[in-house]
């Protein structure tokens, strides 16, 4: 395996020396360069071992001179880094071959632990987009739900809920995809195992699970 480097490319002076020169201090190869010094990176410096760290004010400038980077670059694994991503954003920009999405908010460690496992071929993304992307299938439920809704008279947020049992989710991660408070779940599901007329969640998962296929 090759020797793990790392060129910091912003157009801020002060961030991309300053992550060079903490980079450096933990083992890490590591270079900076401009957005306009950038395009004299030698071709020769393709390797799957070398990232390329795109820092920029905006999405949209770190993902431009990222993708200029990954037609040149193939092979050496892009990551940008910001002050925060939109969701939709992301998508398109994995789409778009980047490898990691690393926002300014995030402790050093971190940082550094993302870039490592950025070297070794993982996908990085920021939590913010994984909290969203647990709590997106909850969201927009298929309308045979509705139907069950109507027959035992749930609420939508209670269908919701159904529809974490079914998964085998607990009360915490419940909470984290719905975006409510763990006492507020509980409130959820003894609610919905009076409206169905079962004893415990697990026969709440089987009723509604019965119930979708002879639906």
């Amino acid at each position: 395996m090759g020797q793990m480097r790392i060129t910091i490319v912003s157009n801020c002076e002060l961030n991309r020396e300053g992550l060079k020169r903490l980079i450096l201090s933990h083992g890490l190869s590591a270079a900076c360069l401009s957005f306009a010094e950038a395009g004299r990176l030698p071709l020769g410096q393709d390797d799957p071992h070398h990232l390329l760290l795109v820092e920029a004010d905006g999405e949209d400038g770190a993902l431009a001179m990222g993708l200029r980077h990954r037609g040149r670059f193939p092979l050496s694994p892009i990551a940008l880094l910001c002050p925060d991503f939109r969701l939709a954003f992301v998508k398109n920009g994995l789409a778009a071959g980047i490898n990691g999405f690393l926002t300014r908010d995030m402790p050093f460690a971190a940082l550094l632990h993302s870039l490592r496992l950025i070297l070794t071929g993982q996908k990085i993304l920021p939590t913010r987009c994984i909290e969203h992307l647990m709590g997106s299938d909850v969201s927009v439920l298929p309308p045979d739900w509705n139907e069950i809704a109507d027959h035992r008279q749930l609420s939508q947020r209670e269908v919701g809920v159904l529809h974490c049992l079914i998964e085998g989710d607990a009360n915490k991660v419940i909470s984290r995809r719905l975006n409510i408070a763990e006492p507020t779940v509980k409130v959820h599901i003894k609610a919905i195992l009076r409206k169905l007329h079962v004893g415990n969640r697990t026969q709440a998962a089987v009723w509604a699970v019965s119930r979708r296929a002879t639906g």
